[in-house]
């Protein structure tokens, strides 16, 4: 089989229904509204295992906005509609966790469900959600009381869980930190040798002291800032500045406090069963930072708490370990972390591995020079079920270059059907792939097809000169597309 064939075979499985997702299938589904402390609405959902569930595990997203159904939204339209796209870590938990006999209850945001709400959520906030979501799973027999319920964070909704155990009025029987719980650093008295994160990208990324000492100073200069400004100033200017690398999302609230918040006391009062568990190789919440929480913690008496680093991961946790670790602590009261893996867990575990490496292999690829290198990428993303739309999208503008047509409009249709968030640019390079090769008939029906859904949002794509909004399809619509400029120079 080709590799234009295997992706187009799981494309179409896909959209028909036939493959379930890359690392299990999810049971039964319930939906149901969760109303906040100050009157919003927010959706929420169970995902049952087949059978009787061993615990009920209350997720907690990261930072991003996201919905309860494991995807998130880094960009909405001017009418508020989110972009969405698949969020890998949330969308496996969803498949893999109820697989493995759990319940798992998710909860959309309220910066999602809301975007254009200002004042933007605070910490608090999110962590009142979450506690009014456990009371709705109560009052729906979801469970009995709290003691069924652990609570897990990841990456910022680490600090959040550490905030929902201090509102807590009754424990639940376990949390797990999938972060640092904390953001905080004080660069008013500490030097960049001192940063955490620099340890972290000298070991990720390699990068030189002088690059540490950079972005050091960038971090430095935007924490010291954020505490001379106003709401205003941050929603008006600070995000309008480029250099900032603020996204539109982005909470003035959250930002200050994550930058100076201290899980501990919280963590301590509780006194719960509790994980941390980091990718050595994060670089978002780095395992230095973990590592400080957990041995304060450990000095002031907390005994029933769990460090588990996991060996060449990262902040997205890529590799399969993660789910055997968690099924681990939980299924042992929060004894150990420790797990025995099974011939179907080496098999899961292999393939987790064998996608990280890929989607790094895909992200590290230049749009044009390296056919033959992307020609692979293409033929084992078919092979083992790549399930990443930004991935595959790069593949077929890869292929477009190389002129490699019938594998580029293969590659679009499985961006496409795992939800590339922004479709209308898919739909309108499928259009240029079909002109390019002389089908002017379906790239016509393509090009129509972006323009019903074009979401007001243009995707800019330097690469090849061209900005993907209304009027570049519009005037697809009238001439055919025939390739990028010519560029400039040698």
């Amino acid at each position: 089989m080709s590799p234009f064939q295997l992706a187009r075979w799981t494309a179409a499985a896909l959209l028909a229904g036939a493959v379930g997702p890359a690392l299990g299938a999810a049971g039964p589904v319930e939906s149901f509204r969760v109303h906040t402390y100050d009157g919003l609405d927010l959706p929420a959902r169970v995902t049952r295992p087949d059978g009787a569930a061993k615990k009920l595990l209350v997720f907690i997203n990261g930072s991003t906005p996201s919905d309860e159904t494991g995807y998130q939204a880094a960009t909405f339209d001017a009418d508020g509609t989110p972009l969405r796209e698949r969020h890998d870590i949330y969308a496996r938990f969803l498949a893999v966790m109820p697989a493995r006999g759990y319940a798992v209850a998710t909860l959309a945001k309220r910066s999602y469900a809301y975007p254009h709400k200002v004042p933007r959520p605070s910490l608090d906030d999110f962590a009142l959600d979450v506690l009014s979501l456990i009371d709705a799973l109560k009052s729906r027999a979801f469970v009995r009381d709290e003691g069924d319920v652990v609570i897990i964070g990841y990456s910022e909704g680490s600090i959040v869980a550490s905030k929902v155990l201090g509102l807590m009025k009754r424990q639940p029987a376990g949390c797990v930190l999938m972060g640092s719980a904390t953001g905080a650093f004080d660069f008013e008295r500490s030097s960049w040798t001192e940063w955490p994160y620099g340890a972290a990208y000298r070991l990720a990324r390699g990068w030189s002291d002088e690059r540490i000492q950079r972005e050091f100073e960038r971090y430095r200069t935007l924490a010291l800032g954020i505490r001379a400004i106003d709401e205003a100033t941050f929603e008006g200017v600070w995000k309008k500045d480029d250099r900032k690398g603020l996204a539109p999302w982005e909470s003035f609230s959250v930002m200050r406090e994550a930058r100076v918040y201290d899980p501990v006391p919280n963590l301590l009062e509780a006194g719960s069963p509790l994980l941390i568990c980091v990718g050595d190789r994060d670089t978002a919440m780095p395992l230095a930072q973990a590592r400080s929480t957990y041995e304060r913690l450990r000095a002031s008496g907390h005994e029933r708490v769990t460090l588990r680093p996991i060996e060449g991961d990262v902040h997205q946790y890529r590799k399969y370990d993660v789910f055997l670790i968690l099924d681990a602590w939980v299924g042992s009261g929060g004894r150990t972390a420790e797990f025995t893996p099974s011939a179907d867990d080496l098999a899961a575990m292999k393939r987790a591995d064998q996608l990280a490496e890929l989607q790094q292999s895909i992200a590290s690829l230049p749009y044009t020079g390296e056919l033959a290198k992307a020609a692979e990428c293409l033929a084992q993303a078919g092979a083992i079920g790549l399930d990443d739309a930004r991935a595959w999208f790069k593949l077929g503008l890869i292929m477009a270059d190389g002129r490699r047509w019938e594998d580029a409009l293969a590659a679009f249709d499985a961006a496409l059907a795992y939800h590339y968030g922004a479709p209308h640019a898919v739909m309108t390079w499928a259009g240029h792939v079909c002109d390019l090769r002389g089908d002017r008939q379906t790239a016509l029906e393509w090009y129509r097809k972006a323009l019903a859904a074009y979401n007001g949002v243009p995707i800019r794509q330097d690469q090849f000169g061209i900005v993907l909004d209304r009027a570049w399809i519009e005037q697809r619509l009238a001439e055919p597309y025939a390739g990028p400029p010519k560029r400039d120079g040698p």
